[in-house]
Formats: C-alpha cells, structure tokens, sequence
C-alpha cells in the first residue's frame, strides 16, 4: 500500500483509479516521469480498482448506499437480479435521489436492444419517483439543453451550406447574365459602328440604359432587319 501525506491536510492519502467499464487502455501502476538521462524525478503509486472484476456483494458490504448505483457495473452486473437488487437497496436506504445514477450506469452495460427496452420499462415505472430527483431533473436539464444546442449547431451547419449553395448559383447565374449582357452590348455598337456610324452616341447611350440582356436582345434582333438610318434609330429607341 501506497501513503503519502497530503499537503492539505498532512493525513496519508491512499490513491486509487476506478475503472467502470472495460473501454480503452489501462495505465498500471506505478507512474513515472523521467529524465533524458533516465533519472526518475516523480513515481506516484497507485491501486486500479476495475469494477467488473469485482463481485456486487463486495460493495453490499460496505453498507454505503453511496456505492449502490455502481452494482450494475460489478462481476454480475449483467444479470437483471443486481438491477433490481440496486433498486430495492436504494429504496430500503431512503435513497431514491440516487436511482438516477444507478439507470445511467445500467445503460453503460446493458447494451442489447431487448436489454435496453427492458431497462426503460423498469425505470419507466419509477417515473414519479425519477421526476422528484434533482439530479434526475439536472440530467433532463442537460439533456434538453445538449439536444438544443446540437440542434442549433446542425441548422446552422445546414443553413450556411444552403446558404452557400444558394450564394454559388446566384453568382453563376448572375455571371452569365452579366457575360451575356456584355456580348449583346458589343454586338450592338459593332453593328451601328459598321452599318450605321453616325448613331454610334445613340447606340452607346442605349447600352448604358439597358439593364437585362433581354432588352438588349430584343435590340439586336431588330437590327438585324433593318435597311435604312431610320429604321436603326428606331430599334435603338425600342419603337
């Protein structure tokens, strides 16, 4: 056993790591911090307590209801006996303010969907008892509150990507609207330019008023047909 004296309170502490559920890697004992030299500066001891490991009576001895939400995570807490066992425990105990603590480390291991459909359904029962915990109403709080911002956050996302999709094709179409409303343009005062010089400064004014390509389409192909100054004049002017 490992003790050293803390420097709050100069009593021996003994330090431990919990484990409750088998997931990721396990850093056995000791830990230690060493120098390029290979000089070891800091060693800190510590017990690994993995608490599948352990059998539920092990905790049910301890007489500490504190430790009974953790039964599910025991050596048999797979079985449905030590759910219920847990339950009856805290009830006897006067603590059903820890019942919501017991239904979050159940779930940890009852994974299955028919281990968890039975687990709602047990709980589901106790739900006026659940609703009058605090932290039962914390969890529902954070809950809600997690659920908001992560919907917050996904119609963000998905409104900005709309939102620049929309902005993509608006600029494509409006450049080619504006490429094509610079190619009519050119066209117009090429023709007047060759066919027709002295309305060239009608022709570029005319241009300058157009404000869609339609208008100047609508130009072009009525130049195309004309014969005379006049007839130019007139298609200039949209008559």
């Amino acid at each position: 056993m490992h003790r050293k004296k803390s420097i709050h309170t100069g009593l021996p502490v003994y330090s431990v790591v919990i484990y409750l559920v088998k997931a990721g890697s396990i850093a056995d004992p000791p830990y230690e911090i060493k120098l390029p030299t290979g000089f070891t500066v800091h060693r800190f001891l510590f017990q690994n307590i993995k608490l599948w490991e352990i059998p539920a009576e092990v905790l049910k001895r301890q007489k500490l209801p504190g430790l009974l939400p953790l039964l599910p995570l025991t050596e048999e807490g797979k079985h449905r006996e030590v759910v219920e066992d847990m339950i009856e425990s805290l009830q006897q105990a006067g603590r059903a303010d820890l019942l919501p603590l017991g239904y979050a480390f159940s779930a940890l291991i009852y994974q299955e969907e028919n281990e968890r459909q039975w687990l709602k359904e047990r709980f589901n029962a106790m739900e006026d008892i659940l609703e009058e915990s605090w932290a039962y109403q914390e969890m529902v709080q954070k809950g809600m509150a997690k659920g908001l911002e992560r919907g917050l956050k996904q119609g963000l996302e998905q409104g900005l990507e709309q939102g620049l999709e929309q902005g993509k094709q608006q600029g494509l179409e409006q450049g080619l609207e504006q490429g094509k409303q610079q190619s009519l343009e050119e066209i117009v005062v090429r023709f007047v330019e060759l066919h027709f010089p002295d309305l060239m400064p009608l022709a570029k004014q005319q241009v300058r008023l157009a404000t869609t390509s339609q208008q100047l389409q609508e130009i072009v192909d009525k130049l195309f047909i004309v014969h005379t100054g006049s007839e130019a004049q007139a298609a200039l002017l949209g008559k």
